[in-house]
């Protein structure tokens, strides 16, 4: 019996040391390159001065854009469409143009030169969906890229050049009035530009970023005369804008044609909208007999 017992514990213990072996090695298979990454992420201002990256705050009439802690910034190899990780900014940098980024990323594969790709504030870049609020903008639409490449990794972790971040937008406030002047809410707004290239999303594949056309329509928690829109045309030029909406039953439209929208520059844009006349089809007539003598 003691004989048995004791045999009985000698497996019990080779097999809580093989199991112990097994987990060991699972975990290294898990997770075995995960490395600290840190870097100096800077606003870039946009020639004139209009607002850029992450974090939207309004001063009057200007909009200005400020790194905040709950901001995310997905990290992408060069020419791939697999996030590796995500990086946020230094608590003590809240609320200024200049940060350090910090977080973890997998560093399989990646070498000292090798190029990642950044973008804020999704790894999903859509513009469908909007509710016409700037905070509503702020939290998902307010999409800004950066190109960095890795300028060291240790056993301590990986650091990278600095992330010069570039905005991939322009924000329009349009206050809508009607034909006498007045403000006019509205349930919805929809936008089309004639040039049918208003982006409504890109997708990562192979590290490049493929769009998606169409119009855009926003629609907000409740009918309102101020309404805030992300907006991408990737048209060069100028272009042709038409906006639709429908209150009370009526169809109102506008249409406005050499319209430039800066990607990084704030707009404020007043629209009389019209009354969509061709609710109503019209049939010509005979008019007036002609006169013939058949003999």
């Amino acid at each position: 019996m003691k004989r048995k017992q004791l045999f009985d514990l000698c497996c019990l213990v080779a097999l809580v040391m093989a199991g112990m072996l097994l987990s060991s090695c699972s975990k290294d298979e898990k997770n075995p390159f995960v490395k600290s990454f840190s870097t100096e992420a800077i606003r870039e201002l946009s020639d004139d001065g209009g607002a850029t990256t992450r974090g939207l705050e309004r001063e009057g009439s200007t909009i200005k854009a400020v790194w905040k802690t709950s901001d995310k910034v997905y990290a992408f190899p060069d020419k791939s469409s697999v996030s590796i990780g995500t990086l946020s900014p230094m608590a003590d940098k809240v609320g200024s143009e200049r940060t350090k980024l910090d977080g973890s990323l997998n560093s399989t594969g990646l070498k000292v030169g090798d190029y990642l790709n950044f973008v804020t504030p999704r790894d999903v870049w859509d513009y469908t969906g909007q509710v016409g609020t700037l905070a509503d903008i702020e939290s998902k639409y307010d999409y800004a890229q950066a190109r960095v490449y890795i300028t060291e990794i240790s056993a301590n972790g990986m650091k990278g050049s600095t992330a010069n971040f570039s905005t991939e937008q322009a924000i329009i406030r349009f206050t809508i009035k009607g034909a006498d002047g007045a403000l006019m809410n509205i349930p919805s707004l929809t936008i089309s530009a004639a040039g049918k290239k208003l982006a409504t999303g890109y997708t990562l594949s192979g590290g490049t970023f493929t769009p998606s056309y169409g119009d855009l329509t926003i629609t907000p928690a409740s009918a309102t005369s101020e309404i805030y829109v992300a907006l991408r045309n990737d048209t060069e030029g100028s272009d042709t804008y038409t906006l639709l909406t429908t209150v009370n039953g009526n169809a109102y439209n506008y249409t406005r044609s050499g319209v430039t929208f800066k990607k990084g520059t704030p707009y404020h844009v007043t629209v009389t909208m019209s009354l969509n006349d061709d609710t109503y089809s019209e049939r010509s007539g005979y008019g007036t007999e002609e006169e013939q003598v058949w003999d």
